[in-house]
């Protein structure tokens, strides 16, 4: 039961970061949102009953996986759409500077801009960020 558990709150968030580029689309956002959040409730629950028997936190981080990368897009997002004027592109190993986005599977970029320099910065972050603070706060768990 654990690792089915666990597999849906580490599945929501690789799904999210799979489809980095859908997360533009707000339906998929919020398909991707209420996973995560349905999965922080679980591990919530789980943690409260110690049903599992880990590392105090853990299971909960295990289940806010989704949540640690959901937040910091959306934030990243809404800083870069405040300073650029508009919504970022998420850039790919076969981007360049002054090409066209690839998109996602629910949403397509519009064609009249072309990738920036600050869009790369916007991806590196998205993708970043939330790794180092699972890989931060299981060490912080474990320690």
């Amino acid at each position: 039961m654990k690792y089915l558990v666990f597999g849906f709150g580490l599945g929501t968030a690789l799904f999210s970061a799979t489809f980095a580029d859908d997360l533009m689309n707000p339906n998929f956002y919020r398909k991707c949102l209420t996973a995560g959040i349905i999965s922080f409730a679980l591990g919530l629950t789980f943690e409260l009953t110690n049903f599992f028997n880990v590392s105090n936190g853990m299971t909960l981080l295990i289940m806010s996986a989704a949540l640690l990368h959901l937040i910091p897009f959306e934030l990243f997002r809404r800083l870069f759409k405040h300073y650029t004027g508009t919504n970022p592109y998420i850039t790919s190993a076969s981007s360049s500077t002054g090409g066209t986005p690839i998109g996602g599977f629910w949403h397509k970029y519009p064609r009249n801009r072309k990738i920036q320099s600050s869009d790369f910065a916007f991806s590196f972050l998205q993708a970043l960020v939330p790794i180092f603070t699972f890989m931060l706060l299981v060490f912080l768990i474990k320690n």
